[in-house]
């Protein structure tokens, strides 16, 4: 059971951003997205993937700062409806999950794994996987004069 702890943690926040979007308020039909997949393999760190399968989406930059991945947008967006950080199949078998702070200019992501029941959170420049991503969406309202 605690060997896929991660893995159900992961599921219960899809589950519930999903219901979070089909509940969401009808009459905001303005909206953009930030989402991408996240991948650190070398050295050279953290970043979104960017080629013939993904293509990040207003995502500017991304790096670490302070052991979390710092995902910056390519602007300041309007008030968030949702955003999900998600470990892929090969990170939650291996026991990471992710949680997420979120305002409109970046997202700061806290990288943290299971091991022997107990919970710990994990620098992210340690981090390095050829296959092992971290998902990431948000929903925005557009961004208005008025704000």
């Amino acid at each position: 059971m605690r060997k896929y702890l991660s893995i159900y943690i992961s599921l219960i926040a899809i589950t519930l951003a999903v219901i979070s979007l089909v509940n969401s308020n009808s009459e905001v039909t303005n909206q953009e997205i930030v989402a991408g997949v996240l991948r650190s393999e070398d050295e050279r760190g953290w970043y979104a993937i960017d080629d013939e399968g993904h293509r990040p989406i207003n995502i500017g930059s991304v790096k670490v700062e302070k052991g979390l991945i710092v995902v910056n947008y390519i602007k300041e967006l309007g008030p968030i409806n949702t955003f999900i950080a998600a470990p892929d199949e090969t990170f939650a078998k291996e026991g990471f999950f992710v949680g997420a702070s979120v305002n409109r200019k970046q997202a700061r992501i806290l990288v943290s794994k299971v091991e022997g029941g107990k919970v710990f959170p994990i620098d992210a420049s340690t981090i390095r996987s050829k296959w092992g991503n971290i998902w990431v969406y948000g929903l925005f309202e557009e961004k208005a004069n008025n704000y």
